[in-house]
């Protein structure tokens, strides 16, 4: 859990903690720059509970804020493109150079046919550390080989050699219907530089590979200073607001609003 969705935790304590009698006084919590603020009394055990429980939501809300991992998968969709689901970074870029061929939406690498190669380059990923990888792949019913390499910059983060897809290397058996293969990264600590491209390039050279997908795992840059500093510097949160108003508990960012329930809704999980 970030330092950020500690704070909330020890918020929504406080709360519990000051209003569960009954008080009627207002909450102004700062912490660092960071502002919580709630003008309303909170003038039940139900209010309590229900402010309760948006606080938590809020935290698992914008918990990838600062250091939670992220996963971005990009799918073939045409022989030249891919279609990015899950969370990229923000203005990160996927371009693809192939002399395959699309396949029932895969791309099918042939190296008796000269179709020998299949790259995914990234861009937009400075300033994050490198986690994970994974790709998934399918082999003919017994047939096809596969080389991977991975790269940060001049950086290698992975490889693995060239060999048949049954191969222990990579899934221990001929997998025609495709399977997701977990990369070994040389390093789970890479951060990319300024301008840094991340490469995959997956190789054939006999028979066929096909590549349905790439997904990297990394740990967003960070904004500024840890969230835990004194001063935190240009993060995206900095003020949200909690109210009551016509049955609803609603919890709102200064640029946008992070949850919303209604209090039977509420209810209805704290009972």
């Amino acid at each position: 859990m970030s330092r950020f969705s500690s704070y909330l935790v020890q918020l929504t304590a406080d709360v519990f903690q000051r209003f569960s009698s009954g008080s009627q006084a207002s909450l102004v919590t700062r912490f660092s720059r960071t502002e919580c603020l709630s003008s309303h009394s909170f003038m039940s055990r139900q209010s309590v509970l229900a402010f309760l429980l948006v606080l938590l939501t809020t935290v698992f809300s914008v918990g990838n804020v600062w250091g939670e991992d992220q996963t971005a998968t990009y799918t073939v969709s045409t022989i030249s493109a891919v279609t990015t689901t899950g969370t990229a970074p923000q203005n990160s870029s996927a371009t693809v150079d192939t002399n395959g061929e699309l396949d029932s939406g895969r791309a099918r690498l042939s190296g008796n046919k000269g179709q020998k190669h299949y790259t995914l380059t990234l861009s937009g990923y400075d300033g994050c550390t490198i986690k994970g990888l994974a790709v998934k792949l399918g082999s003919n019913s017994s047939k096809g080989n596969a080389a991977l390499t991975f790269t940060g910059g001049n950086t290698t983060l992975a490889t693995i050699a060239s060999a048949n897809l049954n191969a222990n290397s990579w899934f221990g058996e001929w997998v025609s219907s495709g399977r997701e293969k977990t990369v070994d990264l040389s390093s789970t600590s890479h951060v990319v530089g300024a301008n840094e491209n991340l490469v995959v390039t997956i190789t054939n050279t006999a028979n066929s590979a096909y590549v349905y997908y790439v997904s990297i795992t990394y740990t967003p840059a960070s904004s500024g200073d840890d969230p835990g500093s004194e001063e935190p510097a240009n993060y995206n949160i900095p003020k949200f607001a909690v109210s009551i108003s016509s049955g609803t508990i609603g919890v709102r960012c200064s640029q946008h609003s992070l949850r919303q329930h209604t209090l039977s809704h509420v209810y209805a999980l704290s009972y």
